[in-house]
């Protein structure tokens, strides 16, 4: 999946993710165990925040599931939209 910066930065701009900071990771591609270079967003682990936000991980779960990633993959994320 890739996202133009622009989309990315609209994306993360939305109130409840906003805290979301961007960071350069190195991930391997599962097929060839290429590796490459990818943004991510994760909350600063100062905030000292825990815990999953439902409503992004729902959201996310349902376009992991337009973009036909694996079910599995899926239904893990929409566990924590499920946490109380």
């Amino acid at each position: 999946m890739e996202l133009s910066e622009q989309e990315a930065h609209a994306l993360y701009s939305e109130p409840s993710v906003r805290a979301y900071k961007r960071e350069r990771v190195q991930v391997a591609l599962l097929a060839s165990n290429q590796v490459v270079e990818a943004y991510c967003y994760n909350l600063p682990r100062e905030l000292g925040l825990t815990g999953a936000n439902p409503g992004y991980a729902n959201e996310l779960s349902r376009l992991v599931e337009a973009l036909e990633f694996d079910s599995a993959y899926a239904q893990e994320i929409a566990a924590f939209g499920e946490q109380s």
